[in-house]
């Protein structure tokens, strides 16, 4: 069961009209937990007006949730991406966000990639934007790869990928919990990797 959490900050939560708090999400993850059922968790980052510090929240989330319950999945913690009519958007603008202005344009406009040029994020100088594009991709190789193992059909491929992503999703998960956003060099080769395997296109990816 998918479970829109979206920050660790009640004030962030309050900010989108979200309608929860950070409390309704740990109580969600625990019920979930007694019935049987494994929660997924979607989480973001880098909203407008967010600190560094409601940032670390969601990140807090994300390890209570994991510790309360080790079954509960994650989604990619994505970096907040302003879409035409939802609730935070007019504020992005204010804050000098400039949104594609063709259908093209919209194509590459994708929470799970860095933002560098400051287009999606410009609120954010460009070393904070490195950050979260850092979480980003941690967060990838933390949870959601690992977890994308299991849809692969062969016994010895499946062994194979967990052999070498297992140690990667711990080393990112430990690397998360101590907020080690700032310096992540390892992240360029999976950065590399998931452009030749799934990306038509590496205009996003520099």
């Amino acid at each position: 069961m998918k479970f829109g959490a979206e920050s660790g900050s009640d004030r962030i939560l309050k900010l989108m009209k979200k309608g929860i708090c950070r409390d309704d999400t740990i109580k969600a993850n625990l019920k979930a937990k007694r019935c049987g059922i494994i929660p997924v968790f979607a989480l973001m980052v880098g909203l407008p007006t967010e600190t560094f510090d409601e940032i670390n929240q969601t990140i807090d989330l994300f390890i209570r949730i994991k510790k309360d319950n080790p079954n509960a999945q994650f989604e990619t913690i994505g970096a907040y991406t302003a879409l035409p009519q939802t609730p935070l958007y007019d504020l992005a603008l204010k804050m000098g966000l400039t949104p594609p202005q063709t259908l093209e344009g919209w194509i590459d406009w994708l929470s799970d990639e860095y933002d560098i040029e400051g287009r999606k994020i410009p609120w954010f100088s460009y070393l904070e934007r490195k950050k979260i594009g850092n979480l980003t991709y941690m967060s990838i190789l933390a949870n959601s790869a690992r977890n994308a193992i299991g849809g692969v059909e062969s016994d010895f491929m499946r062994f194979i990928l967990k052999s070498i992503f297992v140690p990667i999703s711990g080393f990112e998960r430990f690397k998360l919990r101590r907020k080690w956003y700032n310096f992540a060099p390892e992240l360029a080769l999976a950065r590399y990797l998931r452009r030749r395997l799934f990306y038509r296109s590496y205009r996003s990816i520099r």
